[in-house]
């Protein structure tokens, strides 16, 4: 149980980070996306799987170091197996945190742009 809420203190603060990050890219990226779309050079679907594989090394490499640097400084169990663990749970919580941020973040977007298609119905 000791192990599991320090686990909950170092990761969760994290996944916030990686999710307030990508919600606050997407948005800027929105002008440049929306002019590269209209002149139909690729479709949502093909940006977001690039942007998504791109980003791949980042959520995979920084985790990784940062739970070796926590994981050292916080004397948790030793062995490797237990380090793997907790590395692994890094790599995904960054994935998920990474993943939720695109979502509400082209949620927003969407939403931005149903607003304005509406807006320009009503006058």
């Amino acid at each position: 149980m000791y192990v599991f809420s320090i686990s909950t203190v170092l990761l969760a603060p994290k996944c916030l980070t990686m999710q307030c990050t990508a919600c606050t890219v997407v948005p800027q990226y929105k002008a440049v996306f929306e002019k590269e779309h209209r002149n139909n050079w690729y479709s949502v679907k093909a940006y977001f799987i690039a942007q998504t594989i791109a980003d791949i090394p980042f959520q995979i490499v920084l985790p990784l170091i940062y739970g070796t640097i926590v994981y050292g400084m916080t004397g948790l169990r030793s062995g490797a197996e237990h380090v793997a663990q907790f590395l692994f749970i890094c790599v995904l919580q960054t994935l998920v945190g990474q993943s939720l941020g695109e979502c509400w973040s082209l949620l927003t977007v969407l939403l931005l742009l149903l607003l304005d298609s509406m807006t320009a119905l009503l006058l």
